[in-house]
């Protein structure tokens, strides 16, 4: 029974809620269902516009950061390094002609060949279609790029960075220094050495723009062999720059390690690599010691904490053949373990057992590359462990049955060390030699 047969009975659409009085709903109206093959089409066409859309927005970054990159290029030459220059063509220097070299280095032409590579792109990109290829401009300034790695290798030297770190420190007061800020401050741009970072960073991020438009670019694209010629180039040039910039790293962390001590300890050295830190404690003839040690690829060092993270250097011990790290049987503590070298060997202990294996692991990977690089032929002899102080007689075996000497130590009969084997012996028993089995 249909309601609106009933007089006096409002109808009410179910899908609009519109009321009829007395009246018949309108029939629906048939729609016609797309068959799939009607369909494909249009979901090919919505796959390309949105391939289409992607691609033209890492285009679009491309050409935008390239830009921005190219102003802070602008910035450094015309406000920074031509002022400078043109002060030491006046004879009125604010920095050395040397030192202007040496923090700028090829800026000015990495400058111009930006220029020229954002002034190849722009035409492109600008009036960018499905069919537009930009990885041939792309390859043909991929070798170029590697002029950065002189500019990163420099920029990543100690000089020039002892250079920047005087202009961020708020101590002292130099010409160059106030110049750079009076910059900075005019012209309301960043600080100098942010402004030289950007070149460091430049081609990383080319890698992973390059990266990402040619993952959406289909194989059979006429641009897709030359973006991946492109992408291998710059990579290679990528690698080099994470290499500069890691070993820089490396040494920062050295020289920081090296101003923690009181007195100059020698910690700097163009390949040295800091490797791991922690406190142990040293078993010592009087008494066990908290030291903080230090492990290094080829130097292992120790000294006592005088501050807050400021030590006084004990000992420095290479590590060469005769380095090793050896399990103790230590009833006392279950964390022990023998630092045998050339220098001092000695027992230390860990808080825990992760502590320990951390501390073992890192030495044996030590071990691992050092012994690639050490000349086997080189002759050494470990250093022997000296027994405690807090023995009571003497250790010399020189009865004829083989038992020691035990001779009680007190005010008359001093303490002495054997320097090869690190016995315990009294002073009658240090003149004699015994035989040392291995």
């Amino acid at each position: 029974l249909k309601l609106s047969t009933i007089p006096g009975i409002k109808d009410i659409c179910p899908k609009c809620g519109a009321k009829f009085e007395g009246k018949k709903l309108p029939p629906p109206v048939p729609t016609k269902r797309a068959s799939l093959g009607e369909r494909e089409p249009d979901k090919d066409k919505e796959k390309a516009e949105k391939v289409l859309r992607i691609r033209k927005k890492v285009a679009q970054e491309i050409l935008s950061t390239e830009k921005t990159y190219i102003k802070a290029l602008d910035t450094i030459c015309d406000k920074f390094l031509n002022p400078l220059r043109k002060a030491v063509a006046e004879d009125k220097p604010i920095i050395s002609n040397q030192d202007i070299q040496m923090v700028f280095s090829v800026i000015s032409v990495i400058r111009d060949l930006n220029k020229k590579f954002y002034a190849d792109l722009e035409p492109l990109i600008n009036n960018y279609t499905l069919g537009t290829q930009i990885g041939k401009v792309i390859l043909d300034f991929a070798p170029y790029f590697k002029m950065y790695t002189q500019y990163v290798n420099a920029h990543e030297n100690d000089q020039v960075q002892e250079y920047m770190r005087k202009l961020d420190s708020k101590a002292g007061t130099t010409p160059f220094k106030t110049f750079c800020y009076d910059v900075a401050k005019n012209e309301m741009c960043l600080p100098l050495p942010a402004l030289l970072i950007t070149p460091v960073q430049r081609i990383p991020r080319y890698r992973l723009l390059v990266q990402e438009y040619l993952k959406n670019t289909d194989k059979t694209h006429a641009d897709y062999e030359d973006l991946s010629k492109a992408l291998d180039k710059i990579k290679e040039t990528a690698m080099i720059i994470n290499e500069a910039v890691r070993r820089q790293q490396q040494r920062q962390t050295v020289m920081d390690l090296e101003k923690k001590f009181s007195s100059n300890p020698g910690f700097i050295s163009p390949s040295r690599i800091f490797k791991h830190q922690g406190p142990l404690m040293k078993k010592c003839r009087a008494d066990d010691r908290k030291y903080e040690f230090f492990l290094f690829n080829d130097l292992f060092v120790y000294g006592k904490e005088t501050g807050k993270d400021r030590y006084a250097l004990h000992k420095k011990i290479p590590i060469d053949q005769i380095f090793k790290v050896e399990e103790v049987a230590d009833a006392e503590n279950q964390h022990s373990f023998q630092i045998t070298n050339s220098v001092k060997s000695f027992i230390v202990y860990a808080s825990s057992d992760a502590e320990k294996k951390v501390w073992e692991k890192a030495i044996q990977e030590v071990l691992a590359a050092r012994a690639k690089s050490l000349n086997k032929g080189d002759a050494a002899v470990a250093a022997p462990v000296w027994e405690s102080d807090k023995k009571k007689m003497c250790q010399r075996q020189r009865k004829p049955d083989g038992t020691p000497c035990g001779t009680t130590f007190g005010l008359i009969k001093r303490r002495h060390h054997c320097r090869v084997c690190g016995v315990l012996c009294c002073h009658e028993c240090s003149p004699y030699n015994v035989f040392l089995i291995e």
